[in-house]
């Protein structure tokens, strides 16, 4: 049972290696490409790239990934605008009054109404 299992996980161990492989060949192809004729790459291909693949064209192509203004002292200190509200609706939550309260108060209402139309139809009668 082990015996398997040790040769499964070697086997899908080597197969990782080799996609990894694989894609750093594809990404190191992509950047000659991109190098060559940027204007004929197209950019869905990017999707077939893994995280390794693309570490590897990033490289290749000799992009920093240091944050243009990380030399700024106040890089990190901005005010809170727009931009740092979290995306969705869950800012715009508020509290639900409390359905006892809005029971009583339409049943209120209900009640003022029956009394009202009651009090119409009897002057109409009479």
């Amino acid at each position: 049972m082990f015996d398997r299992r040790d040769r499964y996980e070697e086997t899908a161990q080597q197969a990782r290696a080799d996609r990894e492989g694989a894609e750093q060949d594809i990404a190191r192809a992509m950047a000659d490409e991109i190098r060559d004729d940027i204007a004929g790459f197209d950019p869905k291909r990017l999707r077939g790239l893994g995280p390794a693949g693309l570490r590897t064209l990033v490289a290749a192509l000799g992009i920093s990934n240091e944050h243009p203004d990380s030399g700024r002292p106040d890089a990190g200190e901005t005010e809170a605008d727009e931009r740092t509200v979290p995306p969705g609706w869950a800012h715009l939550r508020v509290a639900e009054p409390s359905p006892w309260l809005t029971s009583v108060a339409f049943g209120a209402l209900i009640g003022a109404l029956i009394v009202i139309l009651g009090g119409l139809a009897r002057l109409l009668v009479s």
